[in-house]
């Protein structure tokens, strides 16, 4: 998906005829936080398919005497 023609053509001038009123207040924020979920999401699968050390030895802790 191009999310920057999707904004232009499809939201903006189709859903809110160009208006830019529209895009002010609760409509944008829906927008702001829409665009955040899906950063974070493709962050996520960029994450999980990049593979982790994993460390070669687990330290001991000791408990604290109380």
């Amino acid at each position: 998906m191009n999310l920057p023609r999707f904004f232009v053509k499809d939201l903006f001038e189709e859903t809110f005829k160009g208006d830019r009123a529209r895009l002010a207040g609760a409509q944008l924020n829906l927008i702001r936080d829409t665009c955040d979920y899906l950063y974070r999401l493709e962050d996520d699968l960029a994450r999980q398919s990049t593979p982790q050390p994993e460390p070669e030895e687990i330290p001991e802790l000791e408990a604290e005497a109380i």
